[in-house]
């Protein structure tokens, strides 16, 4: 899935890091078709005005969007981005995968989900990572970016072609943020887990 060849790309479980990332790539590819799966106020705004409000560094984007909360409206997407609380990611999946196709999925979500994940997803079309990019939903429709922080994308398995893994990289990094590719993506996660884990215990602890 090469950047000159992907023509649509969905979001599944779009909130602020979904509608962001993918609301970017749509302003730097305006040709591309994009398709937000969401719900609740945030989604019912996006599909009353037909558009996502992305503020950040780079003043304010209204950018036209397809907010659903239909899943078949993914179908023949060429990347999926996954962005569902950890706790909906088998109930997400199970629903998505009979309209995956040969899309490549990437998950950015808190936890390690890669093995319900694998359950539907093929094994050379999953990818995971992390992001330490911060954003807020400052109202129903509307992206604040906080921090650009990196994120970091790579195979939970030995099957996924490097090539393809850069591929989907190439094509995040479209959204203008940061986006790095690792061949140890599991211990990415492990480190992001341990980093939240400690932010934790300092807001219970009332310390740093």
């Amino acid at each position: 899935m090469a950047t000159n060849q992907s023509n649509k790309i969905s979001v599944v479980g779009a909130g602020a890091i979904g509608t962001l990332i993918g609301g970017l790539i749509k302003h730097h590819r305006p040709e591309l078709e994009l398709v937000l799966i969401t719900r609740g106020p945030h989604g019912e705004r996006m599909q009353q005005t037909g558009a996502a409000v992305l503020e950040g560094y780079w003043g304010s984007h209204s950018v036209p969007v397809t907010s659903t909360t239909d899943y078949q409206q993914i179908a023949d997407s060429d990347l999926i981005l996954f962005t569902v609380k950890s706790q909906a990611t088998v109930e997400t999946a199970e629903q998505i995968a009979p309209y995956l196709g040969d899309a490549v999925v990437v998950s950015l979500q808190n936890g390690i989900n890669q093995h319900n994940l694998l359950k539907f997803v093929r094994s050379d079309r999953l990818l995971v990572g992390m992001t330490a990019t911060n954003m807020d939903l400052t109202e129903p429709g509307v992206v604040s970016l906080q921090r650009n922080g990196v994120s970091v994308i790579g195979s939970p398995t030995a099957e996924v072609p490097a090539a393809r893994v850069a591929d989907a990289r190439e094509t995040l990094a479209l959204s203008g943020l940061q986006f790095e590719s690792s061949q140890n993506i599991l211990g990415v996660q492990y480190n992001k887990l341990l980093m939240n884990t400690m932010g934790y215990a300092s807001v219970l602890s009332a310390s740093n």
